[in-house]
């Protein structure tokens, strides 16, 4: 796994294949960020169930102005922290180690992130609720997206007619909502 482009293109990220974590293949952040390009420069960005930290770390080599890291696991964390020490980007980044919900719940902000990138676990049945409390919180910028990372048998269902744009890759599907 590496970093595609931007100023710490060909960077390679750590990797644990004992973690029980799903990183984003590199083809689909490529075209991922190929669709998002626009809203990343200067961007504030939050990467919920960040497993790697590789879309976070991918939107600051692009360009982004600061990202913050989401994950609960003990191992995940210590794993973005090399990551992030690999790149020597630790100035522009913040970790918090909790629950996706717990940090939804807490955050104090409103209308904060422009960037809003989530790949919860697959097939757990917990998409939908998340994307639900990401709206409910308003932490999303009125500009800004919401990149949802899902499994193709996980359907998410149009909340107020914010769905943008939908891609399917093999077994993952991209869903980029608007606030």
């Amino acid at each position: 796994m590496r970093i595609i482009a931007g100023i710490y293109k060909r960077h390679k990220l750590k990797m644990d294949k004992h973690l029980s974590i799903r990183p984003t293949a590199d083809s689909v952040r490529e075209s991922l960020f190929a669709v998002i390009q626009d809203y990343v420069k200067g961007a504030i960005v939050l990467d919920l169930f960040a497993g790697t930290g590789s879309f976070g770390l991918e939107a600051l080599s692009r360009g982004a102005k600061e990202v913050h890291f989401v994950d609960k696991s003990y191992k995940v964390s210590r794993l973005i922290e090399k990551n992030i020490e690999i790149l020597q980007v630790k100035q522009w980044t913040k970790l918090f180690r909790q629950s996706a919900d717990k940090y939804l719940t807490s955050f104090p902000d409103k209308k904060f992130y422009n960037i809003i990138f989530i790949d919860p676990p697959y097939n757990k049945g917990i998409v939908q609720k998340v994307v639900g409390k990401i709206f409910v919180s308003d932490i999303l910028k009125d500009d800004g997206i919401l990149v949802v990372e899902h499994s193709n048998r996980e359907r998410l269902q149009d909340i107020d007619n914010r769905i943008i744009i939908e891609k399917n890759y093999g077994d993952t599907n991209i869903t980029i909502l608007t606030q």
